[in-house]
């Protein structure tokens, strides 16, 4: 599994967090290191949420929600469909 592989890696000092899609560990090194693990349906979707500035995502949520659309970081959807997210 990709998680018991990352959070077995040989530079981590700690395991703050593990699950089956996300978890967090802090390297020897201090660095804080997040890990997602997302369908690729959502990809894209989870890409854009997670590197985009808070405002950003923001600011896409509001306008999403102006034409009756939801986003978040598994994509965008149409009442609970999903029309949107393997790409950016």
């Amino acid at each position: 599994e990709v998680m018991d592989a990352f959070v077995n890696y040989d530079e981590i000092r700690e395991v703050a967090s593990k699950g089956s899609t996300r978890s967090t560990v802090w390297l020897k090194n201090n660095l804080q290191v997040d890990l997602r693990v997302v369908p690729t349906k959502s990809f894209g979707a989870a890409l854009h949420y997670f590197t985009g500035s808070k405002a950003h995502n923001i600011e896409v949520r509001r306008r999403a929600q102006q034409r009756g659309l939801k986003v978040n970081e598994y994509g965008v959807f149409k009442s609970d469909k999903q029309i949107a997210g393997e790409t950016e």
